[in-house]
């Protein structure tokens, strides 16, 4: 199924769910997903989340179900909130990142949380009531 003019449902899902589901693996997603993955690539360009189905191995960087080995109850990819997002290169992942901290309000305000300390991007959909932006590592939590 293909979402925007750049993505396929396919690059948000593993394979055994799509195969289960197909199209009906839009019903996952916080319907925010989408359009903000395509604001990402508007704006710095390609990106890969899921690209087995184009021979590669990235299978959990978006909707994560109880089978796969990164799942936790509390995660947004869980909820079908979030992505992990590659540039390219770890260099590429931190200009984005920073980027997007500085351009949130403006750009990319359905961004509630993003990951730092990491060497990709992980956006989310999560709602913060006071509409600032959760910026977490894996260790940390806080606000920016």
């Amino acid at each position: 199924m293909i979402l925007s003019k750049n993505f396929r449902l396919e690059e948000f899902v593993d394979p055994e769910t799509f195969e289960k589901y197909k199209d009906r693996c839009i019903n996952f997603f916080d319907p925010l997903i989408f359009p903000l993955a395509q604001k990402l690539r508007d704006r710095y360009g390609s990106f890969v989340i899921n690209d087995w189905k184009f021979g590669g191995e990235r299978v959990w960087s978006g909707l994560r179900i109880p089978r796969s080995s990164y799942y936790s109850i509390t995660s947004q990819h869980t909820r079908g909130g979030a992505i992990d997002c590659w540039f390219g290169s770890e260099e590429s992942n931190k200009e984005v990142r920073q980027d997007v901290i500085k351009n949130r309000n403006d750009l990319f305000p359905e961004i509630g949380g993003i990951e730092v300390d990491i060497s990709w991007c992980h956006f989310d959909t999560r709602f913060r009531k006071n509409g600032r932006l959760l910026a977490f590592s894996p260790v940390e939590k806080g606000n920016i």
